[in-house]
């Protein structure tokens, strides 16, 4: 599972090299105004050495020290990202693909901090931190980022004049948000704790949208960006949203259910077998 996810790792970081060094635009969207191109440049092997090649080995050899250097190396990284915009002002889309990219990288050095149950069955308290997490999440990935892309994308930030792509992307994104508000406190009232792997459920929970698909909760984040990147018509958010799906699918999942299935064990398979990962299963499949 981790060797899938090293070579993500490794694909994306070779695309990215590729896409600043053949494009000028993409790389006017990843610069800092403080650091000129052929500066820039001299980044080039140690990023694609140290964060890339020895991504892809450690995708294919199983040595934890090789995680500890790529963990390393992205904290050098991303602090220098950091220091950049702190100077320049600017460069904040690099700034925080890196800083994803050392949170990606400490989840998978070290997956036990991030999995952790829930020492709380009160379900006014759990609701509480549910919300909390909730409020968090949306202001990060449905408002700060998207504005920090349409920033960098879209002079000049203004709503479609389409009336009618105006009302389909907003009636999506409130079907969407309805739907993770259900799912995050379906697992709060039936499984004694939050959505969140570092303060997790006590018990399986396979009522209410889980019924229907394993994960509505991704479903819906995933929706909501699509329905924000019909609204200002961006590209850039619509493959952020894909970006994050597939991260989500090939990273992320894995270690989960590996998760689920040592706390839940065969009532866990089950409910794999039945129920589908995206596609949402039909009621008649369900009660067929």
């Amino acid at each position: 599972m981790k060797g899938t996810a090293y070579l993500f790792q490794a694909a994306l970081i070779i695309l990215w090299w590729v896409m600043i060094s053949v494009n000028d635009h993409v790389y006017s969207v990843f610069s800092y105004t403080i650091i000129n191109k052929q500066s820039y440049f001299a980044l080039l092997v140690p990023d694609v050495l140290l964060l890339g090649i020895l991504s892809l080995i450690r995708a294919y050899f199983k040595k934890e020290v090789l995680g500890y250097i790529i963990l390393g190396a992205f904290s050098y990284a991303t602090l220098f990202c950091i220091n950049a915009s702190f100077l320049g002002h600017d460069g904040l889309i690099p700034t925080t693909i890196m800083t994803f990219g050392l949170f990606f990288n400490l989840y998978l050095c070290f997956p036990k901090y991030f999995h952790r149950q829930s020492d709380s069955n009160s379900l006014l308290y759990n609701s509480i931190k549910t919300t909390i997490q909730i409020l968090s999440f949306w202001l990060l990935f449905l408002v700060l980022i998207p504005y920090i892309i349409l920033l960098n994308t879209q002079p000049l930030i203004s709503l479609p004049s389409s009336t009618p792509l105006l009302i389909v992307s907003t009636a999506l994104f409130l079907l969407f948000s309805l739907l993770g508000l259900l799912s995050a406190f379906e697992m709060v009232k039936k499984g004694n704790g939050t959505p969140l792997p570092v303060d997790s459920t006590n018990l399986l929970v396979i009522s209410g949208p889980y019924s229907l698909v394993r994960n509505p909760m991704a479903v819906a984040g995933v929706g909501q960006l699509v329905s924000i990147s019909l609204a200002f018509s961006s590209v850039p958010i619509l493959l952020f949203a894909i970006l994050g799906a597939l991260s989500w699918h090939i990273i992320v999942r894995p270690i989960e259910e590996q998760d689920l299935y040592q706390k839940f064990g065969e009532d866990y398979l089950h409910y794999k077998r039945t129920v589908k990962c995206w596609i949402p299963t039909s009621l008649f499949e369900k009660y067929n």
